[in-house]
């Protein structure tokens, strides 16, 4: 949206295609957690631009690379996002994962009791935000404290979602992996071998998010004009997307 916005802005004619139903990514899914509804302020200003600045946008409309060498345009930029990482264990198939996404987004359901294996921003929130139900939760982390992995967060925003998971009592287990999934919940070791089993009604996944790239890796070698920002390039947060986006459209040609 960012770079259909900025480009438009410099006049040229922009078309937007999305695979799904609405804008927004991933910013869709968050801004379902009260404390991230202002996300949704966002969401409607970008709508609200796009639709003054006339850019034509398709929804449920998924892009093959023959759909653009058809279309012939002069660039084209993908946008594509981010998927979820999946989990490489016994029993991660299984009906009581749920991924984080899918979560977000009212796929799925929470019972009363669930495990968010994934200590960074999107598990702690979500491990946050199921408590705020008076769900009992257990964040399961591989390293050795939470929100310490990927890109940092600012050290107030931290102190702050720390702070909130202890006031609504959530159980937190770091230096623990997941073992296996089970129909009752999941098998946790540490760096001694020792197991122990979580019951949940839910083992929601939030390891991450890796680039969707390949309508890109079809196009490449193809277009003279092919850029590719946001998650796409590189899963990182809402502030490098915009600016991913904001930067290439400022700079092409």
């Amino acid at each position: 949206m960012e770079a259909g916005r900025v480009t438009a802005l410099r006049g040229y004619k922009v078309v937007i295609y999305e695979k799904s139903d609405k804008l927004g990514g991933h910013v869709t899914e968050a801004s379902i957690m009260p404390f991230k509804a202002d996300e949704l302020r966002l969401l409607d200003w970008y709508k609200t631009e796009l639709e003054d600045l006339r850019v034509e946008i398709h929804l449920k409309a998924e892009v093959t690379s023959g759909f653009v060498h058809e279309k012939n345009p002069d660039v084209v930029i993908v946008a594509t996002g981010s998927k979820e990482i999946r989990l490489n264990v016994p029993g991660a198939d299984k009906q009581i994962m749920i991924t984080a996404c899918d979560l977000l987004a009212g796929k799925r359901e929470v019972g009363e009791k669930a495990v968010v294996i994934g200590g960074g921003q999107v598990g702690c929130e979500i491990a946050l935000w199921l408590a705020q139900q008076r769900k009992k939760v257990t964040v399961v982390e591989k390293l050795n404290d939470l929100l310490v992995s990927g890109r940092p967060l600012p050290w107030m925003n931290r102190k702050m979602l720390l702070d909130l998971l202890e006031l609504y009592k959530v159980n937190v287990m770091t230096n623990v992996s997941v073992f296996e999934v089970i129909d009752e919940g999941v098998v946790v070791i540490d760096k001694d071998f020792r197991r122990d089993t979580l019951s949940a009604d839910a083992v929601i996944l939030a390891v991450g998010l890796e680039p969707e790239q390949e309508i890109y890796r079809s196009l490449k070698g193809h277009l003279a004009s092919l850029y590719l920002i946001g998650d796409a390039r590189e899963a990182k947060n809402i502030m490098n997307a915009i600016w991913d986006g904001y930067e290439v459209a400022r700079t092409i040609l």
